[in-house]
Parts: C-alpha cells; structure tokens; sequence
C-alpha cells in the first residue's frame, strides 16, 4: 500500500520522487538532475508512474547514487 508524505508518495521500499523532488534529494538544481537522466547518469532505478507518467526515482536510490558519486571537479575520465 502507497500513502502520500510530504516529499513523495511512500511504499514498502521507500518514497517515491518526482524529479523536483530528486533534484532537491540530491542537492542540484533540477535542469542539471533533468541532464543526468538525459545522459543516464542519474539512478537508472527510476519508473514511470501508471497514473501521472511522471518519472520518480526511490530516495533511498538516490542516497545510494549520492554516496557513490565522486564529488564535484572530480575527474571521471582519466584512468589511474
């Protein structure tokens, strides 16, 4: 069973986010959390809701993705 909480709708696994609500979970301004997806860069986790076709994202895959990430002016595409 789902219930509407104030930052997504909540289930068994966790709430789900819309992408203004992603954006603010992970600390980015939601045009840049629009081109992570764009460019799936964003959790691929991510569905489509059956009733609004609004994509949402779990937040606690977003925190997962959020702790993995390397930081800001980290350099992803060099090798050691």
């Amino acid at each position: 069973m789902s219930v509407i909480i104030p930052g997504g709708i909540a289930g068994d696994e966790g709430a789900w986010l819309d992408a203004r609500q992603a954006a603010a979970r992970a600390g980015v301004k939601v045009g840049t959390w629009r081109a992570y997806v764009a460019r799936e860069r964003a959790p691929g986790h991510g569905r489509r809701n059956s009733v609004s076709g609004v994509e949402e994202w779990l937040d606690t895959v977003i925190a997962g993705w959020m702790e993995a990430r390397p930081g800001q002016g980290a350099r992803t595409d060099r090798k050691s």
